[in-house]
């Protein structure tokens, strides 16, 4: 069963450091433009993820996409690799190894898309919560219902 699409938006990144921060910044303005500011926090710290890995171990441009299905917000992160990412094991002492883990931990699930030449998409989605019906939101104070 195919979700459309509600809105959706791309941005395209060089394979360096910066573009990590850049592409926090880039799901953060859509969310807050989508009024979606309770998944910022996990849709931030995955798409940090997802571009840090593309950049390190695909080194090549990559294209971040957010959009919004009917029950859930879905990030990938495109580049121009076609190896997957691969879980390890990372020690205790280790600065890498955990990214996947993280992904895993803050999405509703992930996977990885072959693309029709040497590229990938590596996506997470996670859940949308349901609206609050307006008979249990709380009272303005102003008067104004």
């Amino acid at each position: 069963m195919t979700s459309s699409v509600l809105w959706s938006d791309t941005a395209c990144f060089p394979p360096v450091p910066l573009s990590a921060p850049r592409a926090r910044d880039f799901v953060s303005v859509r969310l807050t433009e989508h009024h979606l500011p309770q998944l910022q926090d996990a849709v931030r710290l995955v798409v940090s993820e997802l571009v840090t890995n593309a950049i390190v171990h695909a080194g090549t441009p990559l294209t971040v996409t957010i959009e919004e299905l009917a029950s859930q917000v879905r990030v990938a992160v495109h580049d121009e690799s076609p190896t997957a990412p691969c879980a390890r094991t990372a020690h205790q002492d280790d600065t890498g190894g955990r990214g996947l883990a993280v992904i895993e931990r803050f999405s509703s699930a992930w996977g990885v898309l072959p693309g029709t030449r040497s590229d990938k998409s590596v996506w997470a989605s996670f859940a949308v919560p349901p609206l609050v019906p307006r008979s249990r939101r709380p009272r303005s104070r102003g008067g104004d219902d």
